[in-house]
């Protein structure tokens, strides 16, 4: 995110030209490979994704948006066919539940199960039947909304979305108080990354999308995941403080 808003800043007067984009774009893709190579598809698309947001921010045409669709779409084969096995499987569990022979959608149907059984105020805070007997696996990383669901019911759900909706909304706010480009990329590039997590981590859950291992930012369980949210949302702080005049004599 800091490499990405210093050079779309620098070359901010040059944004609406196809060849700034395509350079920036190449200076992540050796990292989204990497990540993507452990195997982390999810990890990587995040990578990706928060490119897309920053770009878009720094002003990429629409034509040159349609173009880079097309690109995107155009190599959709190329990364099917590197896709490990249990990521296909992913893919066409979520497309076709009913061929399952694998089992492979047990967790989505118990996140189902488990948010529905919620209602509307809940089980009661570590009363649910789903995640406290185990019929729910890996409750404590990706499916942890469900598992929010479930003891904490409706009212539960919407307050934590309220939350992180409030959460996004200041950050975006840092990003409109920015004293420059530089800023307000950083902002935005944090408030992509949070966005899409999250989003991603609901909408499986929810069987919206198939399965990534994303975790929901702040909720889930896992120190990597923490320690870059807390070092995100700090980035969005300093965008704050250098838009606040500080007096040190005082």
């Amino acid at each position: 995110i800091v490499f990405l808003a210093k050079y779309l800043a620098d070359h901010e007067e040059e944004s609406h030209q196809l060849h700034w984009i395509l350079l920036s774009a190449v200076f992540v893709l050796p990292a989204v490979f990497l990540i993507y190579r452990q195997p982390d598809l999810g990890t990587a698309l995040v990578v990706a994704v928060v490119w897309f947001g920053m770009v878009f921010t720094g002003g990429i045409r629409l034509r040159h948006l349609g173009l880079l669709g097309i690109a995107a779409a155009a190599a959709s084969p190329l990364v099917w066919l590197s896709l490990k096995d249990y990521m296909q499987q992913r893919i066409l569990v979520f497309l076709n539940p009913t061929q399952d022979a694998s089992g492979m959608s047990y967790n989505t149907l118990q996140a189902l199960t488990s948010i529905g059984s919620g209602g509307l105020y809940g089980k009661g805070f570590l009363k649910g039947t789903q995640s406290q007997l185990y019929f729910l696996r890996v409750r404590h990383t990706d499916y942890i909304f469900s598992v929010l669901c479930e003891e904490l019911g409706f009212v539960g759900a919407v307050g934590l979305l309220s939350l992180l909706l409030i959460l996004l909304w200041r950050i975006l706010r840092a990003a409109s108080l920015a004293r420059d480009a530089f800023g307000r990329l950083i902002a935005c590039g944090v408030a992509t990354m949070i966005f899409f997590q999250a989003f991603v981590n609901i909408a499986v859950n929810v069987n919206l999308l198939p399965v990534t291992g994303l975790t929901l930012p702040l909720v889930s369980y896992g120190g990597s995941s923490l320690w870059a949210t807390l070092l995100s949302l700090g980035l969005a702080e300093s965008v704050v403080m250098r838009h606040k005049k500080l007096d040190f004599g005082e």
